[in-house]
């Protein structure tokens, strides 16, 4: 559902499978242990996520509102999700 890699400064966020309310206890424990301190990109991967709703959506951007407030970049691939 949610893998990360980092390098350096760059912190890549691969997001798989469906993103929906159905799940939204498992997607915030899994954006709750994300470590986000010092990082400077984000870049989010949606190349596999199979589909992602409202509610699940609002939980990634309240989480990732966070690196973006400290000056973080944020970028998507293949492009910023619906709903998002």
């Amino acid at each position: 559902m949610l893998t990360t890699e980092q390098q350096a400064d760059t912190l890549l966020l691969c997001l798989s499978s469906r993103w929906t309310v159905r799940r939204l206890a498992e997607i915030e424990q899994a954006l709750a242990s994300l470590q986000l301190t010092d990082v400077k990109q984000l870049q989010v991967d949606c190349t596999a996520l199979e589909q992602a709703d409202l509610s699940a959506m609002w939980l990634l951007r309240s989480a990732l509102r966070r690196s973006e407030q400290a000056g973080a970049t944020l970028s998507f691939t293949p492009g910023e999700p619906e709903h998002f």
